[in-house]
């Protein structure tokens, strides 16, 4: 199937961040794009003024005057909009076809893996677009260089975060393909690590001839899955004999600085303006594809260290009294452990970490993960789970996180429902804290509500001073 032609394209969920990048490109591309969803949000706000159509809720009356209807997996085949959509014959995508549909006959670059994928993804992106090849990028957060979640160029190349939640990156025929782990996640939709492995297997198969394969030399499960594959691969990591690793790192609060090696070659000293040793291993991918696109490594140097990070990935929300607060997007163990550690390196007096679990089936599946992971916390908040559209799975709750992490001997741990967090923290909170606050839920509004009182305390103080 092609896109010949301009076409009306609805979008059902369109304010999700995957959807809304898609339905940007569209818009850009000169396509009438409709959408709806539960409710309207500043995402939506922004695909309206370039002329988009949206109505909250779910309807069928919505698909009216629709050609084509693209949905998420999150979209059930009772959604009205999706049944009205197949009975009256409109064609119907995934949003990992719709994707494949207007990427596949650029030069595209997908970037996936379980963890860091949207830094990954956003960084080559930035890249890119700072060294002038003017890129189209669809991405899963929104990152203030490119002005949001999509960008559209004209130059070649289309970089994409590809999902691997739900085997749909399998649609993707990149000419570049990026893993940057293989981790035991999305277990409500594969069984275990070898049904997971098999699918990347599939990914990879996809790379378009004359292309290549990047992947994370320092994780077992991804050289697990590439033993007898027998093309080419450029492998980043963070250790010796990778193509491409760092030496000399230096870790700081907000960055961190070391010296690459390429190929043997000692190619001179970098940075990545954004914290965590778990990004550093991401700079080196970025660089990797840079490198290989034949951009030189002074141009790729000073993109990187003007890089400041997507979205809700260690964003700092507040920062004044000696108090910082930090939102973070972090919902697996792995994830949420390299968070924590990165938080440490800028040295608060105490560490607090508020965290919303994400789905029930996550919760059910690495229930004893979650267990180590809040280690490094000073003190740790646990609330409701965010459910993100499952169903209630009994005996699951946040609860049932805070008995492991109990029982695993940490010794400052509460449970609270969520109406109740805000508060909590507002009274906690001291001089010298830094407040963590992880999640892929809706975490991030109380994350805000909290910055917003902090801000007002600091304004109120302010006034009397003068």
């Amino acid at each position: 199937m092609k896109l010949k032609g301009k076409k009306h394209i609805h979008f059902i969920g369109i304010g999700g961040i995957g959807m809304s990048a898609i339905a940007f490109v569209l818009l850009k591309q000169g396509h009438k794009v409709s959408g709806s969803d539960v409710k309207r949000s500043r995402i939506v706000e922004k695909l309206e003024s370039l002329g988009g159509k949206f109505r909250e809720g779910h309807h069928e009356r919505n698909i009216e005057g629709a050609d084509i209807v693209v949905f998420s997996s999150s979209i059930t085949p009772e959604n009205p909009e999706l049944k009205a959509a197949r009975n009256k014959k409109i064609t119907t995508l995934h949003r990992a076809d719709m994707l494949a549909l207007i990427m596949n006959g650029r030069k595209g670059i997908a970037v996936t893996g379980a963890h860091g994928k949207t830094t990954t993804s956003s960084l080559i992106a930035h890249i890119l677009y700072r060294a002038g090849l003017d890129p189209t990028a669809i991405l899963g957060g929104e990152v203030k260089s490119l002005e949001g979640n999509a960008r559209v160029g004209k130059g070649e190349h289309f970089v994409v975060e590809a999902d691997e939640s739900d085997g749909s990156f399998v649609h993707l025929k990149p000419f570049y393909s990026v893993i940057t782990n293989i981790d035991a996640e999305h277990l409500d939709y594969y069984r275990n690590m070898g049904e997971i492995i098999s699918w990347y297997l599939k990914f990879i198969e996809k790379i378009k001839p004359g292309g290549k394969l990047f992947a994370c030399g320092d994780c077992d499960n991804l050289k697990r899955a590439l033993r007898g594959y027998e093309k080419k691969v450029v492998t980043f990591g963070l250790t010796a004999g990778r193509d491409i690793y760092p030496e000399k790192i230096k870790m700081h609060d907000s960055h961190s600085e070391f010296e690459i090696v390429y190929r043997g070659k000692r190619l001179g000293p970098a940075a990545i303006n954004i914290p965590g040793i778990h990004n550093v291993s991401n700079a080196m991918a970025a660089f990797a594809v840079a490198l290989e696109l034949g951009l030189d490594f002074d141009t790729i140097k000073k993109a990187v260290e003007d890089f400041t990070g997507a979205a809700r990935r260690f964003q700092v929300r507040y920062s004044g009294n000696g108090i910082k607060v930090i939102d973070d997007y972090a919902h697996h163990p792995a994830e949420i452990n390299a968070t924590i550690l990165a938080a440490r390196n800028w040295k608060p007096k105490r560490l607090i970490v508020a965290f919303q679990p994400h789905r029930f089936s996550r919760t059910k599946y690495l229930k004893d993960r979650f267990a180590a992971c809040f280690d490094a916390a000073d003190k740790l908040i646990l609330t409701d789970i965010y459910a993100a559209s499952e169903d209630e799975i009994d005996n699951i709750s946040g609860k049932s996180i805070y008995e492991e992490v109990k029982r695993h001997g940490h010794k400052d741990v509460v449970y609270l429902p969520k109406k109740g967090l805000k508060e909590y923290i507002l009274k906690e909170i001291k001089r010298g804290d830094m407040v963590l606050m992880m999640g892929a839920g809706d975490i991030t509004s109380i994350a805000g509500e909290v910055a917003q009182e902090l801000s007002k305390k600091r304004g109120k103080r302010s006034k009397k001073k003068i």
